[in-house]
């Protein structure tokens, strides 16, 4: 901008000059409104069945003084957040989404009512940051059980001082939540037919014991069976394995 000063000194004599102001532009920080924050739910179930809500999206805006409004940096879909528990994408118009990585191992170690936040930062045109903010909430993983779950012992065999057949075997469990891999302890179970009672530990070792001397198991010939089980369930109460007993007969002199 300008303008002009003059000077008259009475006398005929006359001065002019012009005085020129330069005005330097500065960035007005934009303001940014609207949805910055989410949340998403972990896959479970058996081998992640329960597909959860994998994904969250918002859309902010902004007013900007020197730029046209809601304009903002764009970022494609797949771009690393600040901990790595999913990626985000970003449109020019404001739309911002986030996908939940299900294979993260910190992710499916949540258990059901157990969190995690993701962040990610995104930026105006003119740099003007705002960071999104993602909770993950945890779902119950079903547990993968394996080991011994079966069994056998032969009437009169093996027959410890009190007359009792025993037998004994360890199941294992395997689940990605945290502190889920363990099984509900049982003592004194009776079995499925009433001829014995299981125990199980929480770390899956199981014993099962008979008493030899009783009907049931007495009159069994040579080649004849009958069996006893009781079901071992995990801690969580996702997943259950039965565990069965074959009793096999003798021949009993008459």
């Amino acid at each position: 901008d300008s303008f002009t000063v003059r000077v008259d000194d009475h006398n005929g004599g006359i001065a002019a000059q012009t005085v020129s102001i330069d005005i330097t532009g500065t960035n007005d920080a934009a303001v940014i409104s609207g949805t910055s924050t989410g949340s998403v739910v972990e896959a479970g179930g058996v081998a992640n069945a329960d597909a959860g809500t994998p994904m969250a999206s918002g859309t902010l805006t902004d007013t900007d003084v020197d730029n046209p409004a809601n304009t903002f940096t764009a970022v494609t879909a797949g771009a690393a957040t600040d901990h790595g528990y999913g990626t985000f994408g970003m449109t020019a118009a404001g739309l911002w989404t986030y996908t939940l990585d299900n294979a993260n191992a910190a992710v499916q170690a949540l258990n059901a009512g157990d969190t995690l936040t993701d962040t990610f930062t995104v930026t105006t045109v003119d740099g003007t940051q705002q960071q999104i903010s993602v909770t993950i909430h945890g779902t119950n993983d079903v547990p993968v059980i394996g080991g011994v779950a079966a069994s056998n012992v032969t009437e009169d065999v093996a027959v410890d001082a009190g007359n009792r057949l025993n037998t004994s075997g360890a199941l294992t469990i395997a689940d990605v939540d945290q502190g889920q891999s363990s099984f509900a302890a049982q003592a004194g179970v009776a079995g499925s037919n009433g001829l014995g009672t299981f125990t199980l530990a929480a770390d899956g070792n199981w014993t099962y014991s008979a008493d030899d001397t009783q009907a049931a198991i007495q009159q069994l010939g040579a080649g004849q069976t009958i069996t006893d089980s009781f079901t071992a369930v995990s801690s969580d109460g996702t997943a259950s394995q039965v565990v069965t007993v074959t009793i096999h007969g003798t021949n009993d002199a008459p």
